[in-house]
């Protein structure tokens, strides 16, 4: 059995089995009834003594995960959902005992739950920031043509739209033609295309950590086995990726090479080049996700690696959601070779094709010379954002508090001292209106629990300003209350 365990981490070991294997469960790996191994087996196993594993089955069994027959072993009970939500009297209680496949969706129970007059978890623009004049006007366009509304698209997608993104890539590097493009109803679709098609249970992944939850929830909802890679100031670290490619045979790399989410942390260009050698000697896909590439706030990145790649090796994704329109939900998926093919056939059967009024207006908007003007506009907005929290935090942030200003992107990725504990301050925070993002999320292992990422690109300035203070302050009086401790630094 895989269960990857930090002895560094600040949660237990008996935590982090007990977490490992909810996630394996809930994420289809097991099925119901399924023995697991001895206690001395999976000690053995994972190099724990048999009171860790004891424990760690204790509090499963009490959590409802599993069964344990005297004599015989240890079985997965997969805890039936009624148990949990069921409400007296509602009359919808008879669905709750219909058996359902849903994977792994922590990014999705999170983000839903949030509320507040200061969300800085959210990592879109705020309404003034768009270039609404632009987009009404791309709108207008997209209306006045019958086809728009009249009739479907093509399913790999609009032939203008992807010919007008082939122009726009170029600014940036040759190497990219139309006919390698699918139009998606996102960058979160594509990766779902991407998982959906190439990874089945037990297959390896291997991805940044941290990284974007929602490419966790999806490769894990396929039953993908996920080694992690951690991060420095320049991206991923490219030896611990040829250990693991020494010991397994990962299917794909999942990696943000510029601006990461939540690091803000961009890959210089000899190491995107070292990469893609990788990737190459290995025969192993890059799943390149390019959320904002036109948000820098020094100098502009190298290329994306799909523009560097010329043996096929990377499936590209960029969205257009986080700096041009969320509402529209319209991505590009880019793939040299049968591969692109072999997507867009599991995105016919998904929804046939994305909505074509939807690609018209990107059509539109794309071509236009002000989009230039607006990303420039933009960046001098949200750099100046960026700076301004980066000296709020300076200011009256605890001074054990520590973070690393982003490159580009939305947001800080502020590391906590061992004396605030981050669900204290999340849930402090939220009593005063501000909602944060819990860097758990982040991992695909369990067991980061001193991290959140905070956005400055949703609020208004002064709301910002007010939330920034509010939450240092909130703290400073965690803290107050909390015993002294030793500094650690991370990224």
């Amino acid at each position: 059995m895989f269960v990857t365990l930090d002895r560094n981490a600040s949660i237990s070991l008996v935590d982090q089995i007990t977490l490992a294997l909810i996630e394996r469960i809930q994420s289809g790996l097991h099925h119901d009834g399924e023995k697991l191994p001895s206690v001395r087996n999976l000690s053995q196993n994972l190099g724990v003594s048999l009171l860790t594993v004891v424990k760690a089955y204790e509090q499963l069994e009490k959590k409802g995960f599993i069964k344990r027959h005297h004599g015989k072993g240890t079985f997965i009970r997969i805890p039936i959902t009624s148990e949990v939500n069921k409400q007296e009297n509602d009359p919808f209680n008879w669905q709750h005992d219909i058996q359902d496949y849903i994977g792994r969706s922590t990014f999705g129970q999170v983000t839903q739950k949030k509320s507040g007059a200061y969300p800085l978890h959210l990592t879109t623009l705020n309404t003034d920031q768009l270039p609404l004049d632009l987009i009404i006007q791309a709108s207008q366009q997209a209306l006045s043509e019958a086809t728009s509304i009249g009739s479907y698209a093509s399913q790999i997608g609009d032939p203008d739209l992807r010919v007008v993104i082939s122009q726009y890539l170029r600014q940036w590097g040759d190497h990219c033609s139309p006919s390698d493009f699918l139009i998606t109803s996102g960058s979160q679709q594509g990766i779902d295309l991407i998982a959906r098609t190439f990874i089945g249970p037990g297959d390896v992944v291997i991805m940044e950590s941290p990284t974007y939850p929602g490419a966790i929830d999806a490769f894990r909802s396929r039953g993908a086995t996920i080694l992690t890679v951690s991060l420095n100031e320049e991206g991923m670290q490219l030896d611990r990726l040829i250990q693991l490619f020494d010991r397994y045979t990962p299917k794909l790399i999942y990696t943000i090479p510029t601006a990461q989410n939540p690091t803000g942390v961009s890959s210089p260009l000899k190491k995107r080049r070292q990469l893609l050698e990788i990737a190459e000697i290995y025969h192993c896909l890059i799943v390149e996700d390019d959320p904002w590439y036109e948000i820098y706030y020094e100098s502009p990145p190298p290329p994306p690696l799909y523009l560097l790649d010329q043996t096929g090796h990377v499936i590209y994704l960029k969205g257009f959601s986080k700096t041009l329109s969320p509402g529209l939900r319209v991505g590009m998926l880019a793939a040299k070779g049968p591969i692109l093919y072999k997507l867009l056939n599991v995105k016919a059967v998904s929804d046939l094709c994305t909505p074509l009024l939807n690609q018209r207006i990107y059509y539109h908007l794309l071509q236009e010379k002000a989009c230039t003007t607006y990303f420039a506009s933009l960046r001098k907005t949200l750099r100046s954002r960026r700076d301004l929290v980066h000296q709020l935090l300076l200011k009256h942030a605890p001074s054990e508090v520590t973070w690393r200003l982003p490159s580009g992107g939305y947001c800080f990725w502020i590391t906590l001292p061992p004396n605030i504990q981050t669900q204290e301050l999340i849930a402090q925070s939220a009593q005063l209106g501000i909602t944060l993002l819990d860097g758990a999320v982040c991992h695909p292992s369990i067991s980061d629990h001193k991290h959140i990422r905070l956005s400055f690109a949703s609020l208004p300035l002064q709301q910002l300003e007010e939330g920034i203070r509010t939450l240092c302050q909130v703290m400073h009086d965690i803290q107050s209350t909390s015993l002294p401790f030793t500094t650690e630094t991370s990224i």
